[in-house]
C-alpha cells in the first residue's frame, strides 16, 4: 500500500496508483494525494496534459485520460453513452464470470501514452510493458488509427437504416476496446500482441509472485490463455448480433497464427528433439519464450475442457485465495489441479497429460477419419441423432481433444484421450440433427481446429442410441488408400523452363499456398493456387504403388460454386500416368462435385510410381490440392465405397462425397503416399 503526494503544475493531470483523496491548488501548482489501501506490486506515474472522460461501473471508478487533440474520437461516442457504459458493465461482468478473477482495485485509469513508452524483452520475459495495477496505457497513436466515421458511415449504409445509430457506436466502441485489449494475434512463437496491455494480467500477476521450476507457464502460459479464452467469449457476449450472449462450451477460437506454416513446423521440430523440462530459460530465452507461448496457454485450455468449466473456475478461484501476495511455483499449480491421484484414474491420466507437457518430445496430430449422424427411432416415436465420429492421432505421444458437436437447438461434447498411431471412435447421442463437428486439439501439430460438416442419411435405424468411446481396430478398415495432398512429398511443381538472363518470367507466376477450410489437408487444411501459365509449371502428385492391382484415381475439388468465386478457370485438364501409358482428361469446372472427383480405375504394378499432372494451362486459377488413390479387392471388384467424411458446400451444410479426412483418409495412407497396410 501507499500513501502519495505530487506537487505538480497547474493544468497536468497525474495518474498512479490507487485513488486521488485530496487536491490543494496554491497559485500554479497543484497538490494531489493518492493512496493505493490495496497492495500493489509495482508503482507507475504518468503525467500530462489530459481531458479526463469518467464513469463509474461496478463500483469501479473509470477514467479515460487522453490528450486534447484527440477527443474528437471520445466526442463520437457522446450520443451512446448509455449503450457504451453497459457494453462496458458487460465486458466486466464477462471477464469476472469467465475467468473467475475479480478486478482488485477501486479504480481503472486508461491513459495515452507516448511511443517511447515501449514494452521489450529481457531475456524470455517482458519488460517496460503497458500495464500496471489500476493503469492500462495506450499508444498515442492507438485512437489516431481508428477511422469511426468512415465505418459509421459504412455501417449505417450496410444496414440500410434497420439498426440505431447508438447500437451501431456502441459496436465500434466495442471492436476498439477488443482490438486494443484482447488481440490475440501473433506470430508462431511471438508474443500475443495484445498481452502486454491487457487487464487479464491485472487479473491473474498482479497479487502474486511466480518462482521455482517452469514457472513462466504459470506466469505467462495462464494470462496468455485467460487472454484468448475471453477474446472469443467477450465477441459473443458483447456484439449485438449475439446479445448477452453466454458461456459457449467447446466454442474456443484457436488463434490463427500470422506466422507461416513453415515457422510453426520449424518451431515443432524444435520441440521433437528436446522437451520443455530440457530448455534453459537463460541460455535459450528466444526458443524458449516460444515453446512457453506455444504450450502454455494450450495446457490451460487442455485442462479447462478436462476439468469442465465450473471446476475449472473453483480451482482458479482457489489459487486466488490460497496464494494471494504469496509465492507460488507450477508444482503448486500442478498440485491443486490433479489432486489426489493415489486411487483416481482421471486424476492419474491428467496428470500424465500435464507431465508430457513438460517432459515429452512427442507432438500429437489428428485427422477426422469420419463423421456421420445416424437417425434413430427411439422407439415411442421420436427420432433422435447417433452422431459418430472418428479420429486417428497420426503421431507419437498421447493427447487429449475436444469434440463438440452443434446442431440447431443442440450441442454436445465429449474430451477423450488418445494414444500415438492410435484411431478412436466417439459415439454422442443428440436430439437436434447436428450439421457440423469441431474438434480442438490443443497442443498438436494441427495449427487450427479441425471441422467438419455431418452426413445424415436418409434411412432411419432401429435401436438405442449410446455414448461411447472404443478404439478403431485393424478388422474395421473398409479400404486401402494412398493419398498425396499439397503438403506432402510426393507434391511437386517443377519447373520445365531455364530461366535464363533476360529471358521473360513464368506465365501465370509460381504456385501460392492458402488456407482454407474446404480444402483437403492432414494436419492444416490448405491448397495450391497460380494463374494460367503456358504449361512450363504443372503441379504433380506421385506415390510408390506398393501393391499390383487395380486402383481408382480420384481428384480433390471444391464445391464449384466456391470455385467460381475464386475465379478457377472453366476447363482444365488432368493428366493420369499408369504404366507406360498416359490419359488425359478434361473437365468443366461446373460439372465437379465437391470432394474427391472420380478419374478412373488403372491397373498398376508394384512398383510402378502413379503420377498425376494438373498442366498450368486454363482460362482462370488453377487449384491444386489433392489425389487418391483407392486400391480395389480383386475378390470384391464390384464394390463401391462410400466416403466416411463428408464435404463443405457452398451453404457449408456438407453432403455426400469425398472428405476431408487427411493424408491417408485415416487409413493405411501415410506421407507421401507408402503405405503400411499392403
Amino acid at each position: 500500500t501507499a500513501d502519495l503526494l505530487f506537487t505538480f503544475r497547474k493544468g497536468l493531470e497525474i495518474i498512479t496508483q490507487g485513488a486521488p483523496t485530496q487536491t490543494d491548488t496554491i497559485g500554479k501548482r497543484v497538490i494531489q494525494k493518492w493512496v493505493a489501501d490495496k497492495p500493489v506490486s509495482q508503482l507507475s506515474l504518468n503525467a500530462g496534459l489530459y481531458v479526463k472522460v469518467e464513469a463509474k461501473i461496478h463500483n469501479i471508478d473509470c477514467a479515460f485520460y487522453v490528450h486534447p487533440s484527440h477527443q474528437k474520437h471520445i466526442r463520437f461516442f457522446e450520443d451512446a453513452k448509455d449503450e457504451v457504459v453497459e457494453a462496458l458493465e458487460q465486458m466486466i461482468d464477462a471477464m469476472e464470470q469467465e475467468s473467475g478473477l475479480y478486478y482488485p482495485y477501486s479504480r481503472l485509469s486508461v491513459v495515452e501514452a507516448p511511443l517511447q513508452i515501449q514494452w521489450y524483452f529481457e531475456g524470455w520475459e517482458e519488460t517496460g510493458g503497458l500495464t500496471f495495477p489500476g493503469v492500462l496505457m495506450v499508444e498515442e497513436d492507438t485512437l489516431f488509427r481508428l477511422r469511426l466515421k468512415r465505418d459509421f458511415d459504412s455501417q449505417q449504409k450496410r444496414n440500410r437504416g434497420n439498426r440505431e445509430p447508438k447500437q451501431i457506436k456502441r459496436d465500434l466502441f466495442v471492436r476498439a476496446v477488443m482490438r486494443t485489449f484482447f488481440n490475440t494475434g501473433g506470430s508462431a512463437g511471438g508474443t500475443q500482441s495484445g498481452v502486454f496491455r491487457s487487464p487479464v494480467v491485472q487479473l491473474w500477476s498482479f497479487n502474486k509472485s511466480f518462482s521455482g521450476e517452469h514457472y513462466a507457464l504459470v506466469k505467462q502460459g495462464m494470462p496468455m490463455f485467460l487472454q484468448q479464452d475471453l477474446s472469443s467469449n467477450l465477441q459473443t457476449a458483447l456484439y449485438s448480433s449475439g446479445g448477452r450472449g453466454g458461456r459457449r462450451r467447446g466454442g474456443f477460437r484457436r488463434p490463427t497464427s500470422g506466422g507461416s506454416s513453415a515457422a510453426w513446423d520449424t518451431l515443432v521440430a524444435k520441440m521433437q528433439k528436446r522437451s520443455f523440462a530440457e530448455l534453459d530459460p537463460n541460455e535459450e530465452a528466444k526458443l524458449y519464450r516460444q515453446v512457453v507461448e506455444a504450450k502454455g496457454p494450450a495446457m490451460f485450455k487442455m485442462l479447462k475442457a478436462y476439468l469442465g468449466d465450473d471446476a475449472f473456475l473453483g480451482l482458479v478461484e482457489d489459487i486466488e485465495e490460497e496464494y494471494a501476495y504469496e509465492d507460488i511455483d507450477f508444482a503448486s499449480f500442478e498440485r491443486a489441479a490433479v489432486g489426489d491421484t493415489t486411487a483416481n484414474e482421471s486424476n492419474q491420466n491428467l496428470k500424465k497429460l500435464m507431465q508430457d507437457w513438460l517432459y515429452s518430445t512427442d507432438v500429437p496430430g489428428y485427422t477426422l477419419t469420419r463423421v456421420v449422424a445416424n437417425k434413430v427411432d427411439d422407439g415411442f416415436g421420436m427420432v433422435v441423432y447417433q452422431l459418430v465420429v472418428r479420429i486417428r492421432n497420426g503421431e507419437p505421444g498421447r493427447g487429449f481433444v475436444q469434440i463438440t458437436g452443434m446442431g440447431r437447438g443442440d450441442e454436445a461434447v465429449k474430451g477423450i484421450e488418445i494414444e500415438g498411431g492410435q484411431e478412436v471412435e466417439v459415439g454422442m447421442v443428440m436430439w437436434e440433427q447436428p450439421f457440423r463437428v469441431m474438434v480442438e486439439p490443443f497442443f498438436a501439430r494441427n495449427r487450427r481446429t479441425l471441422m467438419s460438416p455431418v452426413r445424415v442419411p436418409d434411412k432411419v435405424m432401429t435401436g438405442f442410441p449410446e455414448s461411447y468411446i472404443k478404439d478403431v481396430t485393424d478388422s474395421e478398415e473398409t479400404f486401402i488408400e494412398l493419398i498425396v495432398d499439397n503438403d506432402d512429398d510426393g507434391f511437386e511443381m517443377p519447373v520445365r523452363r531455364i530461366r535464363k538472363y533476360l529471358r521473360p518470367e513464368l506465365k501465370g507466376g509460381n504456385w501460392r499456398e492458402r488456407t482454407m477450410t474446404m480444402a483437403f489437408g492432414r494436419y492444416e487444411t490448405n491448397y495450391r493456387y497460380k494463374n494460367p501459365g503456358d504449361g512450363a509449371q504443372p503441379a504433380i502428385w506421385s506415390t510408390p504403388i506398393p501393391k499390383s492391382g487395380e486402383y481408382d484415381v480420384a481428384y480433390y475439388f471444391l464445391d464449384p460454386n466456391m470455385a467460381r468465386r475464386m475465379r478457377v478457370g472453366k476447363k482444365f485438364s488432368l493428366l493420369v500416368f499408369h504404366g507406360s501409358v498416359v490419359d488425359t482428361l478434361h473437365f468443366e469446372r461446373d460439372k465437379m462435385k465437391a470432394g474427391w472427383n472420380n478419374l478412373g480405375r488403372y491397373k498398376f504394378e508394384k512398383g510402378d510410381i502413379g503420377m498425376v499432372e494438373l498442366p498450368d494451362l486454363s482460362s482462370g486459377r488453377l487449384y491444386a490440392d489433392a489425389i487418391r488413390w483407392r486400391f480395389i479387392d480383386p475378390n470384391r471388384p464390384a464394390d463401391s465405397y462410400e466416403d466416411d467424411m463428408p464435404t463443405w458446400s457452398f451453404g457449408g451444410r456438407g453432403g455426400r462425397g469425398g472428405g476431408r479426412g487427411g493424408s491417408g483418409g485415416g487409413r493405411s495412407g501415410g506421407r507421401g503416399g507408402n503405405s503400411s497396410g499392403f
